[in-house]
């Protein structure tokens, strides 16, 4: 069940500062960063990348390319 409706129901994205929150902890950033520089959610039992959920989060369908910062960071 890793939809868009899901993921806004359950999670609020900051698209400036490109952070993630649980909206039953709204103060408590998720994720983890990984050796890679990658930031990884656990969302119903799976890691996710935060940059891919960002995507779905805003565009509301999972990417279907690789997706990157402009500045490659």
């Amino acid at each position: 069940m890793h939809t868009v409706e899901h993921l806004r129901t359950n999670y609020v994205y900051n698209p400036e500062t490109g952070l993630f929150y649980r909206k039953a902890r709204p103060h408590q950033v998720c994720g983890t960063l990984r050796k890679d520089g990658y930031v990884v959610i656990n969302w119903n039992y799976k890691l996710h990348l935060a940059h891919r959920m960002a995507w779905l989060y805003v565009y509301g369908e999972w990417p279907t390319r690789e997706i990157d910062h402009i500045d490659l960071n």
